[in-house]
């Protein structure tokens, strides 16, 4: 029986070679190609040690579609093959979002990792800067909290994105997930998508399903109280995660 290949979007953060996380490294490492995009010679310099040998490929601008083609053909027959961007691939830019329409077109398995990146692109967007004091923020893909495979933490900022419109069940039972580490009246920023800038409480940004868009992130800023504790530590420990996480990363 032919081997089912699989595509990895991996978010390295806004500087590789500092916000990459080890389960992104893992992933890439595990590719028989990884297609990047956006990324400096200094970055790719600092990659190769995690890949395989002549396992990058970069993709110029000018030939996103023709790449993505050639990525989800790949997969299709049989290989194991990343799409790695600065960011993350479905903010990076269009071409994430279009590859992952390429695979669910082809049958294609496909899982994302983050590292700093959607919460860095969330932030930036909301105009807030990412500073020495930031402590233990998470991202995660609305999915991964509906079927409760990832735990957020209560006391550390969270960014909740949303790759496709969900139905109204799906933002039901999203919002049964996170009511368990967050009250219903938390604060919750729209950071990115359709409903950019607008501030709710957690209960009413999760009250109107019908309203949600493709790329919609929101965001929930820890607590006065964890915001001042974790202040002090004075350390720069930004981790994000991707929903598909290994279970050691989770756990």
């Amino acid at each position: 029986m032919k081997e089912k290949g699989k595509v990895y979007f991996v978010g390295l953060g806004l500087d590789p070679r500092e916000h990459a996380t080890v389960e992104s490294l893992i992933a890439l490492g595990e590719c028989d190609r990884v297609y990047v995009s956006g990324l400096e010679a200094d970055d790719l310099k600092a990659l190769r040690p995690y890949c395989r040998r002549g396992a990058i490929a970069p993709v110029p601008d000018g030939r996103q579609d023709a790449k993505i083609r050639e990525i989800a053909g790949a997969a299709a027959r049989g290989r194991r093959v990343a799409f790695a961007t600065l960011g993350h691939p479905f903010y990076a830019g269009d071409a994430g979002s279009k590859l992952a329409a390429a695979c669910d077109a082809r049958g294609v398995e496909w899982t994302s990792f983050g590292a700093v990146s959607p919460m860095g692109v969330a932030l930036s967007l909301a105009g807030v800067t990412l500073g020495t004091t930031t402590f233990g923020m998470q991202a995660f893909e609305h999915r991964a909290l509906v079927s409760r495979r990832v735990k957020p933490n209560p006391t550390w900022p969270l960014a909740v994105y949303f790759l496709s419109v969900p139905d109204a069940a799906s933002v039901r039972a999203c919002a049964a997930a996170l009511a368990r580490f967050f009250p219903a009246e938390h604060e919750a920023l729209w950071c990115a998508g359709p409903r950019f800038g607008t501030r709710e409480t957690l209960a009413k940004a999760l009250s109107r399903p019908e309203k949600f868009g493709r790329r919609d992130v929101l965001y929930l800023g820890p607590t006065a109280a964890a915001s001042t504790e974790l202040g002090r530590t004075s350390a720069h420990q930004v981790v994000g995660r991707g929903p598909a996480a290994p279970e050691w990363v989770r756990s």
